[in-house]
């Protein structure tokens, strides 16, 4: 990916081995001290990574991956059924990365990584 955006690949590192956020931000700052870093993570998580990495001392600019959002125009209330107000499963599954991200903050914040 850097590379189409004209970033060689030396200068690139994937982080294949922390088990979690926390870990790949240790080993980032063992790696790369004090190094300006460019964090690319899911959009919902972005925000707990971001703190963990300052947490370390790192200099970070978050890169957002996987925006969700919808586009369609606008629906008048006469086109809308009691299936549109049901969960779906992208729903659920929105709702479920929302709750692990705030579960993540609390969890983290408690443990005093962020």
């Amino acid at each position: 990916m850097g590379g189409r955006l004209g970033i060689p690949a030396s200068a690139t590192m994937i982080d294949i081995e922390p088990r979690n956020t926390y870990e790949n931000a240790t080993g980032t700052k063992r790696l790369l001290r004090s190094a300006s870093n460019l964090i690319v993570s899911s959009a919902s998580h972005l925000s707990r990574a971001e703190l963990v990495f300052t947490k370390q001392g790192l200099r970070v600019t978050p890169a957002p991956c996987d925006n969700v959002s919808q586009d369609r125009p606008q629906e008048s209330w006469d086109d809308i059924d009691m299936f549109n107000i049901l969960p779906n499963e992208n729903a659920l599954q929105q709702t479920w990365e929302a709750v692990a991200e705030v579960a993540g903050v609390v969890i983290y914040g408690l443990a005093g990584k962020l």
